[in-house]
């Protein structure tokens, strides 16, 4: 158990930064600067989705596109390295959020650790639809597979009907997959632990890149949020696309509220990146974001600390290539919203979820201070 647990971090922390040391050393805003290696994760994350979407589109599976993509990005680290130089490490304000984090995933793993070996924790239907879907892109695109009977076939069109929207963090655990040799069963919990852990890394970059906290007082929100992450966790244990957008939507909004108050090309730039990651693993958290951003926006405009004809612009601009970007998972998700409304609220909620299949145990139960009931 725990040589696969070590490898499935191991490839956690690879694709990530490897795939987002280069970007963020070209584009990262000069706020942002003294917490570059916790930001990097987080536009790794939105570079692999983005290859990612383009590849199973074109047939792909992650097993061949996985090592296309690091091939794609590593002249890209290599120029970016030559041109700016190693990524800025500040230790102080790096580590300490670190070993918080790494302390959240730590305890997030006890019920493995209780099982003593990798599986699925709880019984949500979204555990067989991410893992089933995963192991799927290992050797194939979003087309449904031509050689795997009539009942595996229909199946997993139904599960890519299902999960048309989302299908960017099933992308991510096919791709560790990929590097691990991993089913995707065995991936699934302790990717959900590893994107809980960065939640607090994301929030620790809202404060302090909004100047909103000092350090020590940042790094205490830090720990509280990962309390109650930890609390929490009972109730997201079968969410990938859930946790992965909640990782990323502090630094997301903390870069778009910069990019409004600090007009340039590297603050937009960075915003994009940020809140593409978002919009990759799940097009309609996007609404998480627009609210507080327009409330921010007409606020500014009405204490007379923005223009509001160059902040429409700016706002319009942003809009745009963000949609450009994420046209792939936006189509997807245009279409899954379709098929919903079209056949009335009620009813497409019941074909898309004909029946609900998950339960929440109790955390007692979880953490294995009781006997589970099998």
């Amino acid at each position: 158990m725990f040589i696969e647990l070590i490898s499935i971090v191991i490839a956690f922390i690879f694709l990530l930064y490897w795939s987002g040391i280069g970007l963020t050393r070209l584009i990262i805003p000069e706020r942002f600067k003294d917490y570059e290696l916790l930001v990097i994760p987080f536009l790794g994350l939105f570079t692999v989705l983005f290859f990612a979407h383009i590849f199973g589109i074109i047939g792909l599976g992650s097993r061949t596109f996985t090592w296309i993509i690091l091939a794609i990005i590593t002249p890209l680290n290599v120029y970016a390295i030559k041109r700016k130089g190693l990524p800025r490490i500040n230790p102080s304000e790096t580590l300490p959020v670190l070993v918080v984090a790494a302390v959240v995933f730590l305890v997030g793993m006890i019920p493995l650790f209780s099982e003593g070996y990798l599986t699925v924790v709880g019984t949500n239907g979204d555990a067989a639809l991410y893992t089933m879907l995963a192991d799927h892109f290992l050797t194939n695109g979003v087309e449904p597979p031509k050689d795997k009977g009539i009942w595996v076939t229909n199946s997993i069109i139904s599960l890519l009907d299902t999960a048309s929207s989302r299908i960017g963090p099933m992308y991510f655990q096919s791709m560790v997959g990929a590097v691990t040799g991993l089913e995707g069963y065995k991936t699934f919990t302790v990717l959900i632990n590893l994107f809980n852990s960065i939640l607090l890394v994301s929030a620790y970059l809202f404060v302090r890149g909004t100047g909103l906290l000092s350090r020590r007082s940042s790094l205490f929100a830090a720990i509280l949020l990962g309390i109650n992450s930890l609390l929490y966790w009972g109730a997201i244990n079968d969410y990938l696309a859930h946790v992965m957008v909640r990782s990323a939507l502090p630094l997301a909004l903390a870069a778009s509220l910069h990019m409004l108050a600090n007009r340039d090309r590297k603050n937009l730039y960075f915003s994009i990146a940020v809140c593409s990651a978002m919009l990759m693993t799940s097009p309609e958290s996007m609404v998480l974001l627009l609210a507080p951003l327009f409330f921010f926006a007409a606020l500014k405009i009405f204490r007379k600390e923005l223009l509001p004809t160059e902040t429409v612009k700016t706002i319009a601009l942003w809009g745009l290539v963000l949609t450009i970007i994420n046209i792939l998972p936006m189509s997807a998700s245009f279409k899954w919203l379709y098929n919903l409304f079209s056949v009335g609220l009620e009813k497409g909620f019941q074909a898309a979820n004909p029946g609900d299949v998950g339960y929440f145990i109790p955390l007692t139960q979880v953490f294995g201070f009781t006997p589970p009931h099998h």
